[in-house]
């Protein structure tokens, strides 16, 4: 006679459970991944960001400077390289034009290959 109140689990059972297991467990593990890209997509734009208020703050100690001459290969941070484009903009309204002041607007690219395909990291706006 078969006893059928044995304790325990059956084979099926653990295996059922492992499956379970596994799935939330890769799950989990997909979350990860993307947050850590994520993580390195916003790494390179803080990182851009600083550059360019640091080349802002250049421009306006030095409005002579040319900064593809002090940085022909880039900026390197992070181990990293950062190229940035300097463009001083045409149009003035009245107040700026009485005040003198020009439009400035850097750009920080992370490759220095055929940058008018890039999207820029980032753009910042200031004054000279």
């Amino acid at each position: 006679m078969k006893n059928l109140n044995q304790r325990g689990l059956s084979l099926i059972e653990i295996l059922a459970a492992v499956v379970l297991l596994m799935i939330i467990i890769v799950g989990f593990l997909s979350f990860f991944a993307q947050a850590t890209s994520h993580s390195r997509i916003t790494e390179d734009k803080l990182t851009a960001i600083n550059l360019a208020e640091k080349v802002l703050v250049e421009i306006k100690r030095d409005p002579t400077m040319v900064i593809e001459d002090k940085y022909p290969e880039g900026m390197k941070l992070n181990g990293k390289t950062y190229y940035p484009i300097i463009t001083y903009l045409k149009e003035q309204t009245n107040g700026e034009f009485a005040l003198e002041l020009k439009r400035v607007r850097v750009e920080i690219y992370k490759e220095n290959i055929n940058l008018s395909n890039q999207i820029p990291l980032t753009k910042l706006y200031s004054y000279q």
